[in-house]
């Protein structure tokens, strides 16, 4: 690593990487509870996105009152910190934590018996998990996925 990297000016950035290492410590139901707790205390505070997302929510769900409405909005704030701290474990955390991380897999016929000297494509939706789910694919299916590690 270049020298340089050591000067004080990037002190923060070593101290909010010590932190994270130290973070991704925690037991993952804890760092789940904590990214739930900061969405659920904060949400309000980003009042554009929140504006947003409840008048989203209010057009998706004409049907639901502004309670329930403001329930989802507030759930919807919970699961985006919660993908935050997915995305530090999948940055900072160790291969054998990670890999204690419990993980339910279903399969197509078709996914299984195809040609493993094929390219494979994998098409998914857009969501917030995408590090950590390409860290579990990589570390958790690649038995399946017939990928050599080098």
């Amino acid at each position: 690593m270049k020298s340089h990297f050591f000067h004080p000016r990037y002190y923060g950035g070593w101290s909010l990487v010590f932190f994270l290492k130290l973070f991704v410590q925690l037991p993952y139901k804890w760092q789940m509870n904590i990214g739930k707790f900061i969405g659920g205390k904060f949400y309000k505070s980003a009042k554009r996105r929140y504006k947003i997302t409840y008048r989203n929510l209010q057009l998706c769900f004409p049907e639901k009152n502004k309670v329930a409405i403001e329930s989802l909005c507030k759930a919807s704030f919970e699961a985006l910190c919660m993908s935050g701290i997915e995305t530090i474990i999948a940055w900072f955390m160790s291969d054998k934590r990670f890999n204690m991380i419990y993980l339910e897999r279903y399969f197509s016929e078709d996914f299984i018996k195809r040609d493993t000297n094929k390219a494979l494509i994998l098409l998914g939706g857009h969501f917030s998990c995408m590090e950590i789910m390409g860290r579990l694919m990589i570390h958790k299916w690649s038995s399946s996925l017939a990928i050599k590690k080098s």
